[in-house]
């Protein structure tokens, strides 16, 4: 999916995208949570009981271009506490979210954010990608079995989050 990213300051935005994981969730977002703006992709494996993948319904479209699923090129790797990683991107960006459920899901509209797409169930794996509309990859994290997670970005071009 294509993404329409947000940005702080004029004339030139400054654009940033959060990628985050931790144990069995891993998520890339940028905007202002709670706007239709918000640029939302997750995969989590246990949220209340149950795994789930959220995607954004305003900020992103869905289009044919499919990108790799892949740590090629890209830095970091297995996570079980956490890591957080902050990567300027340009005005829009190329998302793929993969979620392999235990049983056939729909993905919905959510009640409390009707922006943002839900499924909910059983996942067994799921994987996200992004890169820039040019073919430039920026990040990839995955979730595995027993909730093992990996995340890989960009390098230099990610910094890690600290806070």
């Amino acid at each position: 999916m294509r993404c329409k990213t947000w940005g702080t300051g004029y004339p030139d935005p400054l654009r940033v995208l959060a990628v985050a994981a931790q144990q069995g969730h891993a998520q890339a977002t940028n905007g202002p949570q709670g706007s239709p703006r918000y640029v939302a992709a997750q995969v989590a494996t246990d949220v209340n009981g149950q795994g789930q993948v959220v995607l954004s319904r305003a900020a992103c479209a869905a289009m044919s271009k499919r990108i790799k699923l892949s740590a090629q090129g890209l830095r970091s790797g297995e996570t079980d506490f956490g890591n957080k990683w902050r990567c300027p991107v340009p005005a829009s960006v190329v998302i793929r979210i993969r979620a392999v459920f235990a049983r056939p899901v729909t993905l919905r509209a959510a009640v409390d954010a009707p922006y943002l797409s839900i499924a909910t169930g059983r996942i067994v794996e799921g994987a996200l990608a992004v890169e820039t509309k040019n073919g430039k990859r920026l990040a990839f994290a995955s979730v595995g079995k027993r909730g093992k997670t990996a995340i890989f970005v960009a390098k230099p071009r990610c910094q890690r989050n600290r806070f």
